[in-house]
C-alpha cells in the first residue's frame, strides 16, 4: 500500500507493507490501543501519531521523513518478535505536555534529529537503542533513557 495523500488509521491496525511517499501522510489516530504487527513501514513523508498506544511485533520502520507524536501514549513492543525503528529523518514529540513511551529499538542514524518540544519522551528499548546524531528539547521537557542504550555519537 502506498500513501500519496492522507491515510488515517483509527482502530485495529495495519499489516503488511506501507510506504508513505514524499508529500503523503499517515495518521495513526487511535483513542485506545491498536496494532501494527508484522508491518514494514517506509516513511518518506509524514507520519503523525495523535493518541493511544500502538503495539508492535515484527514491525520495522524506516523513517526518512517526519515521524511526529502529537498526543500521549506509547509505541510498544508487544509480541515475541523484535521490532525496530530506523530513523534517518526527524522523530519529533510535539504539542501534548504528557508522556510518550517509545518501547521499541531505536536506531538513530547520524545527521538526523530527535526533537521534543513538550512533555516527556521515554526511550525504553526492547533490546538496545543505538543513539547517534542530535537530541534537542525545550527547557520544560524531559528525556528518560531506560534499558540498554548504546552511544553511537549522540549529542544531547
Amino acid at each position: 500500500m502506498e500513501a500519496n495523500g492522507i491515510l488515517r488509521v483509527t482502530n485495529w491496525g495495519v499489516y503488511g507493507a506501507l510506504t508513505v511517499k514524499p508529500g503523503g501522510e499517515l495518521v495513526l489516530d487511535g483513542f485506545g490501543n491498536f496494532n501494527i504487527y508484522g508491518l514494514a513501514v517506509t516513511n518518506q513523508g509524514t507520519v503523525t501519531c495523535t493518541n493511544g498506544s500502538i503495539g508492535t511485533d515484527n514491525t520495522f520502520v524506516t523513517n526518512t521523513g517526519l515521524w511526529q507524536i502529537t498526543g500521549t501514549g506509547s509505541l510498544n513492543h508487544g509480541g515475541s518478535n523484535p521490532s525496530r525503528f530506523y530513523n534517518a529523518g526527524i522523530l519529533r514529540k510535539a504539542i501534548e505536555p504528557g508522556s510518550v513511551s517509545f518501547n521499541m529499538d531505536l536506531i538513530n542514524l547520524p545527521s538526523v534529529n530527535v526533537d521534543f518540544f513538550a512533555g516527556t519522551l521515554v526511550l525504553a528499548p526492547a533490546t538496545t537503542n543505538a543513539l547517534s546524531s542530535s537530541f534537542t528539547a525545550t527547557s520544560s521537557c524531559l528525556l528518560k533513557l531506560t534499558g540498554i542504550e548504546t552511544d553511537a555519537g549522540a549529542t544531547m
